[in-house]
């Protein structure tokens, strides 16, 4: 998604620096690149290096928007060890199929598997999810808070830029009611669901739609199960 958002939240916080193993321009971080230059740094193709140079200035009491194509190239416990101690964003771009980008950017199982182990992991639904979810990523204050976007798929959304608003951490939301069954859905497949539910409304049939937004909170399970039980008191 080509955004300024890091950089609008960067202008109201001048503890966040924006960090990018030589992708700017797929995170936009070229936008805060030439408002903020002192505060964007591209470390060249080096993912691993890109989060542990996070961590460092994260020790410092600033504030890591580390943004990649590729951050699960870094190990796993080096992901852990960040998260468990300082407060780094950390940012990915690709949470699927990556197409022609190659088989190095393919993400179908890595992403979701390191969120659960995040503090704050979250998948996006859209763009105006992903402005919010940059805002709340900038005012936690427990670890890391790692999020993730499918391969440029990101549906449009045309009040994307309006005012941030907070997402409830650890929240997910009910997109609609319905009968009989609950669809739960992270990140961009949400769309697809939400299209779903408007064909089979035609056909007579209405799901119901949650979307978990956070992959290590079991908020929305429990709101589809108490949705399940008022079907099925029993």
């Amino acid at each position: 998604m080509s955004s300024d958002t890091p950089c609008r939240v960067a202008e109201m916080n001048n503890k966040i620096v924006g960090i990018t193993p030589a992708m700017p321009s797929g995170c936009s971080l070229n936008i805060m690149m030439k408002a903020i230059p002192d505060r964007a740094f591209d470390v060249g193709i080096a993912e691993q290096h890109a989060v542990t140079f996070s961590a460092g200035m994260a020790t410092q009491g600033m504030i890591p928007f580390c943004n990649s194509t590729r951050n699960y190239a870094a190990p796993i416990t080096g992901w852990c060890t960040v998260a468990l101690q300082w407060h780094v964003v950390l940012c990915l771009d690709r949470g699927g199929v990556a197409g022609a980008d190659g088989p190095t950017h393919h993400e179908l199982i890595w992403p979701f598997f390191q969120m659960c182990f995040q503090p704050g992991g979250l998948s996006p639904m859209n763009e105006q999810g992903t402005c919010k979810s940059m805002w709340l990523a900038s005012s936690c204050r427990h670890g890391s808070v790692f999020y993730s976007l499918s391969e440029r798929n990101e549906v449009s959304v045309v009040d994307w830029r309006k005012p941030f608003e907070a997402i409830p951490v650890g929240k997910g939301r009910k997109i609609r009611g319905g009968e009989k069954v609950a669809i739960l859905t992270i990140g961009h497949p949400g769309n697809f669901a939400v299209e779903a539910c408007d064909k089979l409304a035609e056909e007579g049939l209405y799901p119901a739609h949650f979307d978990m937004r956070f992959v290590n909170s079991p908020d929305s399970v429990h709101c589809c199960m108490k949705f399940l039980r008022g079907l099925n008191p029993s």
